[in-house]
């Protein structure tokens, strides 16, 4: 019991850091609002199979949905019925699978490093690395194939350190051989077969730089390929069978993967954006991206003369995470959570540097490292003032004229601080204010770097370091969160689920992200007759005859644009503005004296409708035509003269 103590009080520095970003990954499950491209489909396939009893074939609007791989659905649906359904249920696997991708990451990178600084830091900048903590949150299968990519490096890594002796023990290469088929076999489960293929691609990559495909020949191949194969067969035959489709193990291994790669099938129509996800990564990077060319220079990692023994290594992150970037850009099928995989190579560079920076520090020897530090130094700060720059003097403000998709108004036109309200001189764009926070972190992230830099002793820099990362942290949990927190679809949903009753219909017309949000809300029971309207066709239909109320919710007025005044005339509409939720910011700005300014035109809306009771679109035809033929007797006697 004393050894078990002893061990876990030696790594309480890690173990803080990883169950702080775990405790804070947890409290933010809930607070903002489902993510409608990444991880709404996953979370209401598993809520409507768990609401019709479906759990080997999953569903989605009352139909097979077996276009994506079934395992993190069934995770998911197993959450809904332990703890109900809730989007906190849903995304609490994803915060487990995160935390296990920060473990395997300082296992991974004390692997190679030797070094627990560099472990240490490296689970830290991936924990807060803002593409990380954000899509790690979110309800999708790249969580666990994050978790599990870089749990098959670990042990690929251990494996050829144990294959590489002079002897080997056989039930030691088994082990292994059975880890490897198991990871596979899971991951055709959970993402398909291309997720494997970038697997066993990055696995080559390391054999090819370590000059050590001769170490193949000691794997159990059968132990390898029998798990590959038997756990997803099974159930490739039995949706094989009940979905009468005698093609889909070809389609599912095979077909599925190419046509979302290249978008056809249920994928055509998908505009092809190559730059889509090199646009999100400053953004994802932050606030480490300025470290990398560091990286990629500094004399201390790969061109120093005695160090070539770390450049194979080096080299295979950057190609694991660049593996990732080109394959992912070329696919015309993009979620931003597909990334997730290939930010832990440069969490481990990170780490590495870090690490090695602490080294030097505590060697009078060695200074390699003051340069580097410099140059990260000017960039932050040069970056931040360019920004600035660029955010409020360089971008026109009409730059995005035009292109708004985002919810709410596009500019600001006056603040309001207490009751006293100020009027811009000239309207501010409001995507300008959501690029402010860039220019403060790389201000912040210089600043807590000189202080590293200006005292090379061992003893500050780790809470330097610490606190760089308690920063990043605060900022996110105390201001960007809060404020994006969208209760609207939720509150509609409710209203939905109190009012509708059986024989109504509800129609979602078109899929904006809001309204999305609102089908995960509704209850179980509602979902059997709610229809989603991508044209006003199916409402106009409706209203042809009275059959139950019909409700549905539409973004904003431009459905008014497209439904015939007729059929409008027959709807009773709510319009329902919701604005940002500054809460718990209030309750910040209160504790420190502050008076925060308001954004009053920083809201956005949804339109909720029902039909008139007792009046159908037919029947108002009907009245409209007496009304004229009364208006015309002649043409009214000669009607009554023909009945």
């Amino acid at each position: 019991m004393d050894k078990v103590l002893g061990f876990i009080k030696s790594f309480v520095p890690e173990l803080v850091v990883i169950l702080s970003i775990g405790v804070l990954l947890g409290l933010n499950a809930g607070v903002f609002e489902i993510d409608p491209y990444s991880e709404f489909f996953h979370i209401e396939s598993a809520k409507e199979s768990l609401m019709a009893g479906r759990f080997w074939m999953p569903i989605l609007s009352g139909h097979d949905y077996l276009v994506r791989a079934p395992l993190w659905t069934w995770i998911v649906e197993i959450c809904f019925k332990l703890m109900g359904v809730s989007l906190w249920a849903a995304r609490l696997p994803a915060v487990i699978c995160s935390v296990l991708g920060l473990v395997f990451t300082y296992l991974l990178t004390l692997q190679l490093t030797k070094s627990r600084f560099s472990g240490f830091f490296a689970a830290g900048v991936l924990g807060t690395m803002w593409g990380y903590f954000h899509l790690g949150s979110l309800s999708t299968a790249d969580s666990l194939a994050s978790a599990l990519y870089i749990a098959f490096a670990w042990t690929f890594l251990q494996w050829h350190s144990f294959a590489g002796r002079r002897t080997v023990i056989s039930i030691e290469m088994n082990t292994f051989s059975g880890v490897f088929g198991f990871i596979l076999g899971i991951l055709i489960l959970l993402k398909g077969s291309l997720t494997v293929g970038l697997l066993l691609l990055v696995a080559f990559i390391y054999l090819m730089l370590t000059q050590s495909f001769h170490l193949l020949q000691r794997l159990n191949v059968g132990l390898v390929l029998g798990p590959l194969f038997l756990l997803p067969l099974p159930w490739l035959i039995w949706a094989s069978t009940h979905s009468g489709n005698p093609m889909f193990i070809y389609d599912y291994l095979l077909g599925h993967p190419w046509a979302r790669f290249v978008g056809a099938g249920p994928w055509q129509g998908l505009q092809a954006d190559f730059l889509f996800y090199l646009k999100r990564l400053p953004l994802d990077l932050l606030p480490y991206i300025v470290f990398l060319p560091a990286i990629l220079l500094d004399e201390g990692l790969i061109i120093r003369r005695g160090a070539t023994h770390t450049q194979p290594w080096i080299i295979w992150l950057l190609l694991w995470f660049l593996a990732g970037v080109l394959t992912c850009s070329l696919s015309v099928f993009h979620e931003p959570t597909r990334m997730l995989a290939f930010y832990p190579p440069l969490a481990v560079l990170l780490g590495y540097y870090f690490g090695q920076v602490m080294e030097a520090a505590a060697s009078p020897k060695t200074s390699s490292y003051n340069g580097s530090l410099i140059v990260c130094i000017g960039l932050m700060m040069l970056g931040a003032v360019i920004g600035t720059v660029l955010i409020f003097q360089v971008i026109p403000s009409n730059y995005v004229a035009g292109f708004w998709h985002l919810p709410g108004q596009s500019v600001i036109e006056s603040l309001q601080f207490g009751k006293h309200q100020v009027d811009l001189p000239e309207a501010f764009p409001l995507w300008k204010f959501w690029l402010i926070p860039g220019p403060f972190i790389l201000l912040i992230g210089g600043f807590a770097l000189f202080l590293l830099q200006s005292e090379r002793r061992l003893s500050p820099t780790p809470l330097t370091l610490v606190g760089t990362f308690i920063v990043m942290l605060l900022f996110i949990k105390a201001l960007y969160l809060p404020i994006m927190h969208r209760p609207v679809s939720e509150s509609l949903a409710r209203q939905l689920n109190h009012i509708a009753k059986k024989g109504d219909l509800i129609v979602l017309y078109s899929l904006h992200p809001d309204i999305k949000r609102a089908l995960f809300y509704l209850q179980g029971d509602k979902l059997a007759y709610t229809r989603i309207a991508r044209t006003p066709a199916l409402i106009q239909q409706n209203l042809e005859r009275e059959k139950g109320t019909l409700y549905g919710i539409m973004r904003e007025s431009s459905f008014f644009n497209e439904l015939k005044p007729e059929a409008r005339n027959l709807l009773q509409v709510n319009q329902y503005n919701w604005d940002w939720d500054t809460s718990r910011t209030s309750e910040l700005t209160r504790f420190l004296g502050i008076r925060q300014p308001r954004f009053d035109n920083m809201k956005s809306g949804l339109i909720s409708f029902r039909s008139l009771p007792q009046v159908s679109l037919q029947a108002m035809r009907e009245a409209q035509a007496q009304e004229e033929l009364m208006a015309n007797p002649e043409a009214y006697a000669r009607k009554k003269r023909r009945r």
